[in-house]
């Protein structure tokens, strides 16, 4: 309902983020406009540019909406590589809650300060565990890196995943493609989740033993 003197809404930064979320989950990424989100929390949509200056900062608003949800999920990591478990899993977990928010912002760099702390607490359980600031730095862009790729490439489908069903190989031939063939019905009975826990427990070890921690 559009706003009129005697039907004020009071706004919110928040409230226009969390409605934007919520816009995103129901009606996919296309319902995401400052004229159909002003309806959705019943003003006009010039009303939002006192809380948000246009689809740019609205976009860096979802992520941080998102992100907060990893670290509403997380708890006290008694080590480094906890952490670095938690962090991943809190990417993929808020990834598969809201599937087209995350196709759409999923890979948008951090711009809030809101979105953060997340961030800052993989870095310190890294640091206070032996990492320094190189190896720290890049473990954390190999955590993010691998825990968005995962979840973008399992919300839009596998290259040869073929849930339910046997991967329709025949019209391969074995000769050209022999490990394809080979591994056809391994391929198409994919456990996502023990797919992306086999990466996480990886890297994990690899980064133990190449930061010596």
């Amino acid at each position: 309902m559009p706003e009129t003197p005697t039907t004020r809404v009071r706004l919110t930064r928040r409230r226009i983020l969390e409605a934007a979320l919520s816009l995103v989950d129901r009606e996919g990424s296309e319902a995401l406009t400052m004229r159909r989100l002003g309806r959705e929390v019943g003003v006009e949509a010039m009303s939002l540019y006192n809380h948000v200056a246009g689809r740019a900062e609205l976009l860096d608003g979802l992520s941080e909406v998102m992100v907060t949800g990893i670290e509403a999920g997380a708890e006290a990591a008694k080590s480094w590589d906890d952490a670095l478990r938690q962090f991943m899993r809190g990417i993929r977990a808020v990834a598969l809650a809201h599937p087209a928010a995350f196709q759409l912002v999923g890979m948008r760099p951090l711009n809030t300060r809101a979105a953060m702390p997340p961030v800052e607490r993989l870095l310190g359980a890294l640091r206070a565990g032996g990492f320094d600031a190189d190896s720290a730095s890049s473990a954390y862009r190999l955590a993010v890196s691998y825990a968005r790729g995962f979840a973008l490439a399992e919300i839009g489908g596998f290259t040869l995943d073929a849930p339910g069903e046997r991967l329709r190989a025949p019209d391969l031939s074995a000769e050209e493609f022999p490990r394809i063939v080979e591994l056809a019905p391994s391929l198409s009975r994919f456990d996502h989740e023990a797919a992306f826990e086999f990466g996480v427990e990886a890297i994990v070890a690899g980064l133990g033993r190449a930061a010596g921690a």
